[in-house]
């Protein structure tokens, strides 16, 4: 029972809505996406996805009411914190199936220039979690990035296919505060 209560103490947190920016066309996030600082974010779980087809199904989201009054399109998450990873780990507890899914894919890949990192929202890198001897482009060919919850949500980097040995069924998908 504590442990029930607990979990549904960490999920009514992480759905309580965020106070939005102080941009005055701020209006909150999507039905399904749990806000947090100035973004929304939504776990997906199709089998064996590859970060191509990952990013390609966040874009498909957008911000409707951007004070720029141009289309801001959803990217797979960049994160810039630790709290911002941390508060993902979290949200990927509490939100995920519960199959045995343990990769998820992030923005970040290398695909342009070899260790030339870079987030697909375009984003700068300013915080990485890699995981004991990451990245390592095995066999010359790991340009993109999960994160493993068998090794404490650390990243790493894998191949973008899915002829990857490993298989990869959840992605986190990041659009701006409406």
């Amino acid at each position: 029972m504590a442990i029930l209560k607990s979990i549904l103490a960490i999920t009514a947190a992480l759905l309580v809505t965020l106070p939005p920016s102080s941009s005055a066309s701020a209006c909150g996030c999507p039905p399904f996406w749990t806000p947090f600082g100035d973004n929304c974010y939504r776990f997906f779980t199709f089998e064996n996805v590859t970060w191509d087809v990952a990013e390609m199904h966040c874009r498909g989201f957008s911000v409707p009411c951007s004070e720029t009054k141009t289309l801001s399109l959803g990217h797979l998450a960049s994160i810039h914190s630790q709290e911002e990873h941390d508060f993902l780990t979290v949200l990927y507890d509490t939100t995920r199936n519960k199959r045995v899914a343990t990769r998820v894919w992030i923005g970040l890949t290398d695909e342009d220039v070899e260790g030339a990192w870079r987030w697909s929202d375009g984003s700068d890198v300013t915080f990485t979690s890699w995981g004991s001897g990451q990245p390592n482009n095995y066999d010359g060919n790991q340009d993109c990035v999960s994160f493993n919850t068998k090794f404490g949500y650390n990243w790493n980097d894998l191949h973008c296919g899915i002829e990857n040995e490993f298989t990869v069924e959840s992605f986190i998908c990041k659009l701006p505060l409406w």
